[in-house]
């Protein structure tokens, strides 16, 4: 945290400086935006990318991410994928709701801890069956070989 905030002048003591200079402190934490923020249809994989923007700036070694199932907010040590600003962050091989947290810290000391909106991730094979027909045709006549019931997952 910033030792001057509170203080509504400071005074430069610097060899050859007397001037008195305000400071403006940051209160903020940096600001989270998801390009895609979640997916209400099944994908296979979800991918975003995110971009952190602060009013000073961003620290970015605390850049962090996690994906997880639940809603509330991981604890700061739960974060151990870190990323750098701007870059497109991915999730496969996953089935249900997934939301991909963020923890970004500001060179000020401020923190967020953010949540992207739930990825919908299916990872299952589709299962179904099929029949397959030898099918030809005779004298303008069709004409069914053989039918044979199939079925596997796909």
């Amino acid at each position: 945290a910033c030792p001057l905030c509170g203080t509504t002048n400071v005074v430069c003591t610097n060899t050859g400086c007397g001037n008195v200079k305000s400071h403006t402190c940051d209160v903020t934490p940096p600001t989270v935006s998801f390009g895609t923020n979640g997916s209400t249809s099944p994908v296979s994989k979800a991918s975003t990318k995110v971009t952190i923007t602060d009013a000073s700036a961003i620290n970015t070694s605390s850049l962090k991410y996690l994906w997880t199932q639940s809603t509330t907010a991981p604890a700061e040590s739960s974060f151990t994928q870190s990323f750098t600003n701007g870059q497109t962050i991915t999730f496969s091989g996953k089935t249900g709701k997934w939301y991909l947290w963020i923890l970004a810290k500001d060179t000020a000391g401020n923190t967020a801890i953010v949540s992207s909106s739930a990825f919908e991730l299916d990872s299952e094979a589709p299962e179904g069956t099929m029949s397959i027909k030898s099918v030809y045709e005779e004298d303008g006549v069709t004409k069914v070989l053989s039918s044979v019931p199939y079925a596997k997952k796909i």
